[in-house]
Parts: structure tokens; sequence; C-alpha cells
């Protein structure tokens, strides 16, 4: 379906002559994708005419790591413990 894609773009919503409900900013399936890829998974969409859609999000079983974000916490760590700051028992 040519829909399947362009209801992942910003603002873009579908229009369903039987829908009701027009509510909505067109804003959830994008931000849901981008959080999904941002983890290293993504959303996959099947839809049957007349039956609806189904949403699959798949995400990756071991985190991926970034590594300027460990590189990042271990200065922070070792900064700390250079602190003058520091009391006694920390």
């Amino acid at each position: 379906m040519k829909d399947h894609e362009r209801i992942f773009k910003k603002f873009d919503r579908v229009q369903n002559p039987l829908s009701h409900d027009e509510g909505g900013t067109g804003l959830g399936l994008f931000l849901a994708r981008q959080l999904a890829r941002g983890h290293g998974g993504d959303i996959e969409v099947e839809s049957t005419l007349d039956k609806g859609s189904t949403f699959t999000l798949i995400l990756p079983k071991v985190a991926m790591i970034d590594n300027d974000i460990l590189d990042m916490a271990s200065e922070d760590k070792r900064a700390k413990s250079r602190s003058p700051w520091r009391r006694s028992g920390e």
C-alpha cells in the first residue's frame, strides 16, 4: 500500500472515509519510528483493507552502546574523583 511509508512522515494523516475520528497531529508514528530507530530498531506495518492494521515494534535484544557517551561518563567520573570539594568517605 502506498500509504505505508507516508504514514511515518511528520504531520501526515491518511484520510479514511469510514473513520469519524479526525483527531491527532500526525506526529505519533513519526516519533515512534524515530525512537525505535534511535535504539537500533524499527516499526513495521501490515494492513488489510476493511480489516485494519498491525504495527510491529522491533528492538535489538542487546542495547547499542554509544562510545561517546561512555567516554563522557568516564571523564565525569575521573573529574569527580579529583574534586577538591569531596567529603571524606566519598
